[in-house]
């Protein structure tokens, strides 16, 4: 047998030791004073970034131009909308007529075709 160490029992052995280390470290981090005001500290100003934000968002959307831009954005919309509809009947006229147009014509190749056996002489 050897008498050297296992490099990987070693490696394992460390990172458990790693592990253990940095959750004591966090834990008496959190207990701290210090962490405890800073952890305040941020939360209370992000409340009231987050209160301001609102505040202007608020007086943004209630500004006429912003008003004036939405109405003409529903405008477009509107606009765009019945264009749409508009290139759905046309597509729905196009297919009617084109139906119309096949139907007249089978009718005249078949009267035509009556015609021509109308115009033969007897056999």
């Amino acid at each position: 047998m050897s008498a050297e160490p296992d490099d990987t029992s070693d490696v394992r052995a460390e990172l458990n030791r790693l592990a253990a280390n940095l959750k004591a470290t966090l834990a008496a981090a959190r207990r701290s004073p210090e962490l405890r005001r800073l952890q305040q500290d941020l939360e209370q100003g992000l409340e009231e970034v987050q209160a301001r934000l609102k505040d202007a968002l608020q007086e943004v959307a209630a500004s006429p131009a912003v008003r004036r831009a939405r109405q003409e954005a529903e405008e477009i919309a509107a606009r765009v909308r019945a264009g749409e509809l508009e290139e759905g009947m046309r597509r729905e006229l196009a297919q009617a007529l084109e139906r119309l147009n096949h139907a007249l014509e089978q009718a005249r190749r078949s009267w035509e075709a009556q015609e021509q056996g109308e115009d033969r002489p007897p056999e």
